[in-house]
């Protein structure tokens, strides 16, 4: 008979799927799953940092774990031993990628006997944000980055959008809300390194703000974003290295060592 799996991860979203055959030395890789939505947007002009804390007349916003790890594959276990029944229990923590995992299993009796069995399962929120920025970032650059927002609740949701950067080699200048020439002039005296916004957010759909960073030195950088609402939130981080100004070059010496020192 058909059986359901119910995996409750650790770090706060679930995954199922569906099997027929016990499992025994599972490997996990993941999949890209597309959830792509149209997209409705409503914009207001409020600017100000979001946090969890109660306004006059607005609902507490829920506080999210932030998503950090996100691997192609994150388990793998080459001798699991089955019970007199062939099944085996095995407990593992999901990353915090919200996709399709594969479980590819296959198991070995002791008279050679082998079996393959390949299933899917599912880890995903009601609310995802996703950070849509380059794989680094170089001194001096004025780069767009892009956070998107995707609504899985039953009903349309104002969403509290916000970019942090974790120190001052990135600085946020101001969002992108016309990609025209207008949007990468920038007033470097007034760079911020956290930024928010309230867009809406339909149910089932998907929303984006953009936002324009200016890079002003070498070394690595946390990008950190946040959507926040009194139902429930998300957030994701990721790290890029910012390079030097230039580019990499190979300079060859020749020449003579003389002496007892040589």
């Amino acid at each position: 008979k058909d059986k359901m799996v119910q995996e409750e991860a650790d770090n706060g979203f679930s995954g199922y799927a569906e099997t027929e055959k016990n499992e025994a030395s599972p490997a996990l890789d993941s999949k890209s799953a597309d959830r792509s939505k149209k997209k409705m947007i409503k914009e207001d002009g409020d600017e100000s940092l979001a946090d969890n804390r109660n306004g006059a007349g607005e609902k507490k916003l829920v506080e999210p774990k932030i998503r950090s790890y996100f691997p192609d594959t994150f388990f793998w276990s080459p001798n699991t031993i089955t019970d007199s029944q062939g099944k085996a229990t095995i407990k593992v923590k999901f990353p915090d990628s919200l996709t399709t995992w594969r479980v590819t299993t296959i198991a070995l009796s002791k008279n050679f006997e082998v079996g393959v069995e390949k299933i899917d399962i599912v880890t995903k929120k009601n609310l995802i944000v996703r950070l849509q920025a380059p794989r680094f970032f170089r001194e001096k650059d004025i780069v767009y980055i892009t956070g998107n927002v995707h609504n899985y609740l039953p009903t349309d949701k104002e969403v509290t959008v916000k970019l942090e950067i974790d120190n001052t080699n990135l600085g946020i200048s101001h969002f992108a809300d016309k990609p025209d020439k207008e949007t990468f002039s920038i007033n470097e005296n007034n760079m911020k390194n956290t930024l928010s916004k309230k867009i809406l957010v339909p149910q089932n759909g998907e929303a984006k703000v953009d936002f324009v960073l200016k890079v002003k030195k070498s070394g690595d950088v946390k990008l950190t974003l946040f959507g926040l609402t009194d139902e429930e939130s998300d957030a994701m981080e990721l790290k890029f290295p910012v390079l030097e100004y230039g580019s990499q070059k190979k300079i060859i010496k020749s020449g003579f060592l003389a002496g007892k020192d040589s």
